[in-house]
């Protein structure tokens, strides 16, 4: 039917049938009865609930330490280091031949592990950087078998303040330090021990030794061998 008038003609609304509002009445009846209510609410509170849980872990994961990695570090770099120990104020060997030295280091270094009860050999053993001209020793560094090896020796460094080296200074142990931890170990050392005159240092840092050691070492190897351990 259409209504008479100026205005456009309209259609009116055909009103829905009994079938339609039947249906209507029994799906607002299942949507609002307390039981679909109850089932809504147990929903949003399960929703609420998984939400806040996500939140927390999220919370707890951003207060973990993450840890720092050098960038463009080789991996292989990072093993090594993790398995090595650097050795301070080991006497080096005056021989004009190289492998006569690095035996002179590698019975050292077995002197040492032998003080410590360590159980197993390590795998290498070398000087850090060029041979210095002012008296004074280049780092050692040793390289174990595994990293389990490396807290061994660590745990056990503090007993070698009873090894006598005299008239050597005293020896010690730390572990092998990246480019970054170097550099921040040398910031430190410089604010608590201010020098008037710089030093030049190794790829691993090397704390002042006496000026004296070279003379010492030639001494030490005059002399007789006594009953205390000291460093041929």
């Amino acid at each position: 039917m259409v209504d008479e008038g100026d205005g456009p003609s309209k259609k009116r609304k055909a009103a829905p049938s009994d079938k339609e509002e039947t249906l209507i009445a029994t799906v607002k009846k299942v949507l609002f009865s307390v039981e679909a209510i109850e089932f809504f609410k147990r929903v949003f509170n399960i929703s609420e609930f998984h939400q806040a849980m996500k939140s927390f872990r999220d919370a707890q994961i951003k207060k973990r330490p993450q840890p720092k990695t050098a960038t463009n570090e080789d991996p292989a770099e990072v093993k090594e280091r993790n398995r090595s120990v650097v050795i301070i104020n080991v006497p080096e060997s005056r021989s004009k031949f190289e492998h006569e030295k690095n035996l002179a280091d590698l019975s050292h270094v077995q002197m040492l592990f032998r003080y410590l009860d360590v159980g197993c050999s390590p795998m290498a053993v070398y000087r850090l950087g060029r041979p210095r001209d002012d008296g004074r020793s280049r780092l050692l560094k040793v390289i174990m078998p595994c990293s389990q090896s490396q807290r061994a020796i660590l745990s056990k460094a503090k007993t070698l303040r009873s090894f006598v080296t005299a008239p050597h200074p005293p020896v010690f142990i730390r572990k092998s330090l990246s480019r970054e931890e170097l550099e921040k170990q040398r910031l430190e050392r410089a604010l608590k021990f201010p020098r008037s005159d710089p030093i030049s240092v190794d790829v691993e840092m090397q704390p002042a030794a006496s000026a004296l050691l070279r003379k010492s070492i030639d001494q030490t190897e005059k002399k007789t061998k006594t009953n205390e351990i000291i460093f041929s």
